[in-house]
């Protein structure tokens, strides 16, 4: 196995459109995009449009691989969070939602084992309780004084060509990282941001965060990562202001900011919230 400090040392992981576009692969997709409920993106069609016409998947794979595929119109909303600022979610249409959930089906096995262990959101077999019992091992262990991190409007500014150049030393250039691309550019704006929303940006946002593990990682902190709300469990408030400075830092060279009004050090006895979780930080 090897350490989070070598996880970016990754092999390409090799994605063809047949890889995508099987015939299986699009079925699971419909599935998974009717299981998941939401409404119509910007088109207004439901997923009935699709599951109701048996030709609507082989369409849509004739006109992915003759170039015809455009991805359609976003639905935009807001919503509502007690004590936060309402977060803006990107609705694609249903095919884009089905396009986006086959590639995340035939890609997320293969790139997922790369991943770093420090990451715990919208992964396989991770949720929000690992990552809590992950920081209750680490407070137990006795490193009672957290670095408490926030990224400043993350998925809102990703860098467009930064996170080109991460997929395409993932999966490398071809017709799938042009269907990413696309993607990208109908989420963001002015080369930044991608769709919250949309299926696939969970796992977009996992590739852009993971060189910020890796620094971590490399700097032998302990970091516990969920999205991009994350917390480091350190040994003293020295250590703790040191990780805050190099999250600050590894965020920058990614294009991001740490949002320092929103991120403190918490030190024992104290208490904070993390994962709508409220900690208190032991004294001992």
């Amino acid at each position: 196995m090897r350490s989070d400090a070598a996880r970016f040392d990754h092999p390409a992981i090799r994605l063809s459109l047949d890889d995508v576009l099987a015939p299986d692969i699009l079925a699971a997709a419909v599935r998974r995009v009717s299981r998941n409920g939401g409404g119509p993106g910007g088109d207004g069609l439901g997923i009935s449009t699709i599951e109701a016409n048996p030709r609507a998947l082989p369409e849509l794979a004739r006109a992915v691989r003759s170039g015809r595929y455009r991805p359609g119109p976003l639905r935009r909303v807001l919503i509502n969070r007690p004590g936060k600022s309402p977060r803006p979610l990107a609705i694609p249409c249903v095919t884009d939602r089905v396009l986006q959930t086959a590639v995340l089906l035939a890609l997320a096995p293969s790139l997922d084992r790369w991943m770093s262990r420090t990451s715990f959101a919208y992964r396989p077999g991770r949720s929000t309780g690992d990552a809590l019992r992950r920081l209750a091992a680490e407070l137990a262990a006795g490193r009672n004084w957290i670095a408490d991190a926030d990224i400043r409007s993350f998925f809102e500014t990703i860098p467009h060509a930064l996170l080109h150049e991460d997929l395409a030393a993932w999966i490398g250039r071809g017709p799938v990282l042009e269907l990413i691309v696309g993607w990208i550019a109908s989420g963001g704006s002015r080369g930044r941001g991608i769709a919250q929303g949309a299926p696939l940006s969970p796992l977009l946002a996992n590739v852009y965060l993971q060189p910020l593990d890796v620094a971590l990682a490399v700097a032998g902190l302990r970091a516990i990562r969920y999205a991009d709300d994350f917390v480091v469990a350190c040994r003293g408030r020295k250590e703790a202001e040191s990780a805050l400075d190099l999250a600050a830092r590894a965020l920058a060279l990614r294009g991001l900011e740490l949002a320092r009004d929103k991120s403190a050090v918490r030190g024992p006895g104290t208490h904070f919230v993390f994962l709508g979780a409220g900690i208190t930080v032991p004294s001992g």
